[in-house]
C-alpha cells in the first residue's frame, strides 16, 4: 500500500504504491519503546527498552531523524519522533514507520491512537493517488490556528524544521491570506464554543458558530479529524436544551466522522451509540426546554437536509 522514499529536503517520507480511498487505515503499528512522562534519567530508561529489541530493531532507531543535535542521540530522536500515545497522553511513544511520516500543514492523512490494542494508526482523510506522498499533522489545535508565518515559526520552535507544504509555501499570497483568515477564526470559535457558557446561554448563535465552523473546515481542505469536535459540539448544544431529533442527527455525524479516521472498533463508539439511540443519557440532556418538541426522530438520511439540520443555528 506504501513505501519509504528519499524526498528532497525532508529525509524518508512515505508514498502510496496505489490509490487509497477516504477512511481507509494505512498502518497499525506498535511502539518500539515508551517514553516515561517523568524520568530522573529518561535516556537510560529507553536505552535499556532498546537492549531487549532485536540489533535490526536497533539500527532502525537509530536510523530515525535526529534534528536535536546538540543532545544524546538517543534524546535527539526521541525529541524528534515521538508522539503522545492518545490525545493528552503524558506517555510517549516512539514508531519505526509511523515516525517516517512527513508533516503538512493540510494532511491527506491522520495519526490515531487506539487504546485497546495499544497501536497508533494511520487512516486516509482523503482519496490519496498511486504515487502521491502520505502525510499527516504534528500541529496541535493551538498551532494549526495559527496564521502561516505564526506556525511556521511554532514548527520550527518545537520541532526544529522549516515546514514547505504546500499550504505554507504553495499558495498565492491571496490564498495565504484567505487560509490564515480561516485558520484564525477557527480558533476563535473553538475557544467561544469550547468555553460552555455560550451553549448554554445563547444556543442559537453557539450552533451557527459550529456551521460556520464546519464550512470553514471544508474550505480549508480538511478532513474528517478536524470536522469531528464540531459535530459533538452541535450535539451537546441541541440535547442540552432538549431538541432530541437534531441531536440524534448531529451525534450520526459525529459518529460517521470519528469513524473514519478511527476505524470501527475504537473505543468509546458502543457508549456513543446508546447516546445516538436516545440522547437523554447525555449528562446535560434538558438543562433547558427551550427547543424540546414532540419529533424525537431525524430524517432517515440527512443528505440534503442542510437547512433542517441548521434551523435553529443564527447566521453569523
Amino acid at each position: 500500500m506504501f513505501r519509504n522514499h528519499e524526498v528532497p529536503g525532508k529525509g524518508i517520507g512515505v508514498f502510496a504504491t496505489q490509490p487509497i480511498a477516504a477512511g481507509v487505515m494505512i498502518l497499525s503499528e506498535k511502539p518500539i519503546v515508551k517514553v516515561p512522562p517523568f524520568s530522573l534519567d529518561p535516556n537510560a530508561k529507553i536505552l535499556q527498552q532498546l537492549q531487549a529489541r532485536s540489533k535490526d530493531e536497533r539500527n532502525a532507531f537509530f536510523a530515525l531523524a535526529n534534528n536535536y543535535p546538540d543532545t544524546t542521540p538517543v534524546m535527539g530522536i526521541v525529541k524528534t519522533n515521538a508522539m503522545p500515545l492518545g490525545s493528552g497522553a503524558q506517555t510517549g511513544g516512539l514508531f519505526l514507520q509511523c515516525s517516517r511520516f512527513n508533516h503538512s500543514c493540510t494532511s491527506n492523512a491522520a495519526y490515531s491512537w487506539n487504546d485497546d490494542i495499544k497501536e497508533e494508526r494511520i487512516f486516509s482523510l482523503f482519496d490519496i493517488a498511486d504515487g502521491e506522498e502520505i502525510t499527516v499533522t504534528y500541529l496541535t489545535d493551538k498551532m494549526w490556528s495559527l496564521p502561516r508565518d505564526q506556525r511556521r515559526e511554532a514548527i520550527w520552535e518545537e520541532y526544529r524544521f522549516r515546514c514547505e507544504c504546500v499550504r505554507c509555501t504553495g499558495a498565492l499570497d491571496s490564498g495565504r491570506k484567505a487560509s490564515d483568515e480561516r485558520r484564525v477564526r477557527l480558533g476563535q470559535i473553538h475557544e467561544q464554543v469550547g468555553n460552555g457558557m455560550l451553549m448554554v446561554t445563547k444556543p442559537s448563535t453557539a450552533l451557527g458558530l459550529c456551521r460556520e465552523a464546519i464550512e470553514l473546515i471544508r474550505a480549508e481542505g480538511e478532513g474528517a479529524c478536524r470536522l469531528e469536535g464540531i459535530y459533538y459540539d452541535a450535539f451537546q448544544i441541541c440535547i442540552c436544551h432538549g431538541d432530541v431529533a437534531l441531536a440524534k442527527a448531529f451525534i450520526r455525524l459525529f459518529i460517521q466522522t470519528a469513524k473514519a479516521w478511527k476505524g470501527d472498533d475504537a473505543l468509546g463508539f458502543v457508549e456513543l451509540a446508546r447516546l445516538e439511540h436516545d440522547p437523554k443519557l447525555h449528562a446535560n440532556a434538558f438543562t433547558t426546554k427551550r427547543w424540546a418538541t414532540a419529533i424525537t426522530s431525524p430524517p432517515g438520511s440527512l443528505a440534503g437536509e442542510e437547512e433542517w439540520l441548521w434551523r435553529r443555528a443564527a447566521r453569523s
